[in-house]
C-alpha cells in the first residue's frame, strides 16, 4: 500500500490548536476527518476537520478516555468525510508515541477492519505553540512509520462537475464491441473534456457499453465512469459518474460534434464548409500573423503552413496571440498548439526556418496553397513572398503596421490581375536598427506619446482576415486592393483623419516591373 502524504487544512489546524490551548495541563484528543486524494505523485490524506474529545470524555494529566458516543455522532454527521485517524496531546514536551498508543491503533485496525490509520501526537512547545508528530500504520507494517506533514491554506474542490464528450470517441468505442475501455480526458477547474485528440490527458475515464454489461460495480474505481447506451434507431445516450473515495455522484454530460458545433453560429453569416480544405501559408507569426491564424481557424480554415524562425519572447506577450505559458517555444509550434485547441482536426505544417535563406524550400511549401499571408517585418521576405506568389500563381495578403503602430496597411495581390509588390519598389525596411524599435527617430526626446497597443494591431489584423476570407472564397466584386487605417495623424499628413479607413482604387501594373514582366513573357 502506498504511504500517503499528510496535509492539514489551516482551519483544521487552528481548531486543534484552540482545543489544545483550552485543555490546560490535562491530556485531550479527537478525531481526524478528511479526504483521501490520488494524483500522479501518489496519495494524500487531507485533514479537513478535527474534533475534540467530547463532552463526556474523562481527562487527566496522564491519560484520557474519549466520549465514544460523541465520536460516533461526529462520523455520522460528516458522511462525506473519511475517518483518517485520531489525535491526542501528550503532557509536557513529549510528542513521541507510547506502547499504549501503538496497541490502541492496532486494536482499532482489527475491530473496524481498517487497512490503515493515522495517529497524530502533539505537545506544547517552548513557544506555546503546537508541536506535532504524525505516525502511520497499516496492515503490512509491524511498527509505526513517522511521517512529515504540510499545511494547506484552503482546500481545492476535487469534484468534477460536468463533462463534454466528442461523438467520435463514442463512435470508436461502440464500433470496437468492447464492454469496457479506458481513455484519457482533460480536466480543468472541475470541467472534463473527452476529445478524440486529448490535450493534457490528466484524468482517466472508464467507458462502459451498457448493452454488453448491464451491471457495473463502481467499487474501487477512482475515476470518471461513462455509461454509453446505443439502442437501434435511437441516438447515443450517456450518463457519467465521478467516483471519489467517499462518494459517487452523477455529473452533467453533453455529446459534441466538433466540426458541426464549433461553427454553428457562423452558418447564417458564411458557409464554413466552403473554407474546409483551404490551405493558407503564413509567412511570419508575429502580432498580426499569430492572431490572424486563430481568426481564420475560427472562420473554418483547417489547413495551415506556418513559417517563422523565431521563438516567443517576453516582449511579444503584450500583443501576440501567445502568453507566458508558451515563453521560449518556437512561434510555429506555439501557434499550432493554439490552432488545435480551437479545431483539433486542423492540418498544420510547421517550419521554424528563415524563408530568405530557404527560398526554394519556401516555394515548394506554397505550391498547393490557396493564399499566402505575409506579416513579416523585412523587405526581403516581402519581396520573396511576391516572387513565390507569382511563380505559383497564388494570391497574397500583406498586412503591416506603420511606424510605431500609427496605423496599418492591408494589400491584396492577385498575380496577373493586380499590381504586384515590386511594381512600387519605393518601400522601406520597417525593421530599423536604431535605439527605438520600429522607428526612424534616434532619440527618446523626439518620440511623442504614440499608441502601439494590441488593439491597434488587432484592427489591422481583422481587416487582413476579411481580405483573406473574401479572396479564398473567390469574391470578385472588390474594386480596391489596398486599405490604410490610421489611429492618429501620420508624418504631418493633413488630410488624415484618425480612426478612418482609406481605400486605394486599383493600381496599374508597371510595365517595367521585373516580376510582372517575367510572368507576361511566360504567358507569351
Amino acid at each position: 500500500m502506498n504511504i500517503p502524504q499528510i496535509l492539514y487544512l489551516k482551519s483544521a489546524w487552528d481548531e486543534m490548536q484552540r482545543i489544545v490551548g483550552e485543555s490546560g495541563n490535562v491530556e485531550t484528543g479527537g478525531l481526524l476527518l478528511g479526504k483521501v486524494c490520488r494524483s500522479e505523485t501518489g496519495r494524500s490524506f487531507i485533514i479537513t476537520q478535527v474534533t475534540g474529545p467530547g463532552p463526556n470524555a474523562v481527562l487527566s494529566e496522564n491519560s484520557f478516555l474519549p466520549d465514544m458516543e460523541y465520536y460516533r455522532k461526529a462520523r455520522v454527521e460528516h458522511p462525506h468525510l473519511v475517518y483518517l485517524g485520531e489525535w491526542h496531546k501528550h503532557p509536557g514536551c513529549h510528542k513521541g508515541y507510547s506502547h499504549q498508543d501503538f496497541y490502541q491503533v492496532q486494536k482499532i485496525l482489527d475491530q473496524e477492519n481498517r487497512q490503515e490509520f493515522l495517529c497524530c501526537i502533539c505537545s506544547i512547545g517552548q513557544e506555546k505553540t503546537i508541536e506535532m508528530q504524525c505516525f502511520y500504520l497499516n496492515q503490512e507494517l509491524n511498527q509505526f512509520l513517522s511521517l512529515s506533514y504540510s499545511m494547506l491554506m484552503e482546500l481545492q474542490d476535487q469534484r468534477i462537475r460536468s463533462i463534454f464528450v466528442e461523438d467520435k470517441v463514442l463512435e470508436k468505442f461502440l464500433a470496437s464491441q468492447k464492454p469496457y475501455s479506458k481513455v484519457q480526458a482533460d480536466v480543468r477547474e472541475g470541467i472534463a473534456h473527452l476529445f478524440y485528440h486529448p490535450y493534457s490527458s490528466n484524468q482517466s475515464v472508464l467507458l462502459a457499453n451498457v448493452s454488453l454489461c448491464p451491471e457495473i460495480s463502481l467499487d474501487g474505481e477512482r475515476s470518471l465512469v461513462l455509461l454509453v447506451n446505443k439502442k437501434k434507431g435511437s441516438p447515443v445516450e450517456i450518463r457519467c459518474y465521478h467516483c471519489l473515495e467517499d462518494q459517487t455522484c452523477e455529473i452533467e454530460s453533453q455529446i459534441l460534434s466538433l466540426r458541426k458545433d464549433i461553427f454553428r453560429r457562423n452558418r447564417s453569416l458564411m458557409e464554413t464548409t466552403r473554407l474546409r480544405g483551404k490551405h493558407i501559408v503564413f509567412l511570419g507569426l508575429g502580432s498580426i500573423g499569430s492572431n490572424a491564424a486563430l481568426e481564420l481557424t475560427r472562420a473554418g480554415v483547417d489547413r495551415f503552413t506556418l513559417i517563422d524562425p523565431d521563438t516567443v519572447q517576453i516582449e511579444n506577450i503584450c500583443r501576440h496571440a501567445c502568453d507566458l505559458t508558451e515563453l521560449g517555444m518556437k512561434k510555429v509550434d506555439a501557434v499550432a498548439q493554439r490552432i488545435r485547441r480551437i479545431m483539433p482536426y486542423s492540418q498544420i505544417h510547421c517550419h521554424a526556418i528563415d524563408a530568405n535563406e530557404n527560398p526554394d524550400k519556401t516555394l515548394a511549401m506554397c505550391q498547393d496553397a490557396d493564399l499566402i499571408f505575409v506579416s513579416t517585418d523585412t523587405e526581403n521576405s516581402r519581396r520573396l513572398a511576391n516572387w513565390i506568389g507569382h511563380e505559383a500563381k497564388i494570391p497574397i495578403i500583406y498586412a503591416g503596421l506603420l511606424e510605431r503602430a500609427a496605423g496599418g496597411r492591408v494589400w491584396r495581390i492577385i498575380p496577373g490581375k493586380t499590381a504586384c509588390y515590386d511594381c512600387y519598389p519605393s518601400h522601406k525596411n520597417t525593421e530599423t536598427k536604431g535605439p527605438i524599435a520600429y522607428s526612424e527617430i534616434s532619440s527618446l526626446d523626439d518620440l511623442s506619446i504614440q499608441p502601439g497597443l494590441g488593439n491597434d494591431i488587432a484592427f489591422v489584423t481583422h481587416l487582413a482576415v476579411r481580405f483573406a476570407l473574401d479572396t479564398i472564397k473567390g469574391r470578385q466584386d472588390l474594386s480596391y486592393h489596398i486599405v490604410f487605417w490610421f489611429n492618429r495623424r501620420y508624418r504631418g499628413m493633413k488630410n488624415i483623419h484618425p480612426l478612418t479607413l482609406y481605400r486605394v482604387e486599383e493600381l496599374p501594373q508597371h510595365t517595367d516591373c521585373p516580376v510582372c514582366i517575367s510572368q507576361e513573357r511566360r504567358k507569351a
